[in-house]
């Protein structure tokens, strides 16, 4: 099969060095942005262990992404994972302070990032508030990065307040006058649409 061809932005990955820097990074844009690819590219390039999970559809619950993070730490830790599986998604403050512990008592590999795409699928708050808590409490060498086309789900006013968020807007994914040029070029697409209004890709199968 032919690899894909993707577009370096150098300037992105510069921006992206904050996924090392706060305990939680959140990548917000609209579709078109090339936001997952970007993150994936920029880790693809570290040196670093990389958790990764995405959201499918707004049926996704609390429960499909406890299974999704439980297995998840199994890949670094089974009999943690399986804890943390056995646990069940933190439904009250014990339950959180639980699952908090056994996270903190895991030997995270250096710079263990933790990605969460598409988690603007996710219905209600409960499962960022429970991010919400890891962030505070994050464990030694675990970063966690959001990728996301809005926000409203995840309170993240205090998180940046205190110093423990970075937001990655739409405005610094933004691609360039030369990124548009070089991104039509590897891809070879006449019929690639770029939009003004949005500053994001789409692609004419007409």
């Amino acid at each position: 099969m032919k690899k894909q061809k993707t577009l370096r932005r150098d300037r992105i990955n510069r921006t992206l060095e904050s996924i090392f820097e706060y305990p939680l990074t959140v990548v917000e844009a609209p579709i078109g942005y090339g936001k997952t690819t970007a993150v994936r590219e920029f880790l693809a390039s570290k040196v670093c262990f990389v958790l990764w999970l995405s959201f499918l559809s707004g049926e996704d619950t609390s429960t499909f992404f406890w299974d999704r993070f439980s297995e998840e730490i199994c890949r670094l830790d089974e009999e943690a994972g399986m804890k943390l599986k056995l646990l069940g998604f933190p439904v009250d403050a014990p339950q959180t302070a639980t699952v908090l512990s056994v996270l903190n008592e895991i030997e995270f590999k250096e710079n263990t990032v933790l990605v969460i795409d598409d988690f603007h699928l996710v219905k209600g708050h409960q499962i960022g508030a429970f991010l919400y808590q890891l962030v505070k409490n994050q464990p030694d060498n675990l970063y966690i990065t959001i990728v996301t086309r809005d926000t409203s789900n995840l309170d993240l006013l205090e998180l940046a307040a205190k110093g423990l968020c970075n937001i990655v807007t739409q405005q610094v994914l933004r691609f360039t006058d030369d990124e548009v040029r070089d991104y039509c070029v590897i891809r070879g697409c006449r019929r690639l649409q770029y939009s003004q209004h949005t500053a994001g890709f789409s692609e004419n199968n007409a």
